[in-house]
C-alpha cells in the first residue's frame, strides 16, 4: 500500500510533467498540491537533487525533442 507521502511525491512530479509547457512556479505547484512553498522546495530538491528551475529545464528539453 502506498503511503500518503509517496502519493504526494507522485502528484508533484506528475503535475510538473503534465504542465511542463506552462509557466511553473513554486506558488503554482504548491497551491495545486496543497504543500507549502517551503516544503515543496525542499521536497523537489531532496527528490531530484536540484531546485525546481534546474529540474524543469531538462524536462522541458525532453518534451521539446519528443514533439519534434
Amino acid at each position: 500500500m502506498r503511503s500518503d507521502l509517496q502519493q504526494a511525491f507522485d502528484d508533484i512530479f506528475d503535475y510538473i510533467e503534465e504542465h511542463i509547457t506552462d509557466k511553473l512556479t513554486l506558488e503554482t505547484i504548491a497551491s495545486t498540491t496543497n504543500i507549502s512553498k517551503y516544503h515543496l522546495h525542499r521536497l523537489i530538491k531532496a527528490l531530484s537533487g536540484q531546485p525546481l528551475g534546474e529540474y524543469i529545464e531538462p524536462v522541458n528539453s525532453r518534451e521539446a525533442s519528443s514533439s519534434s
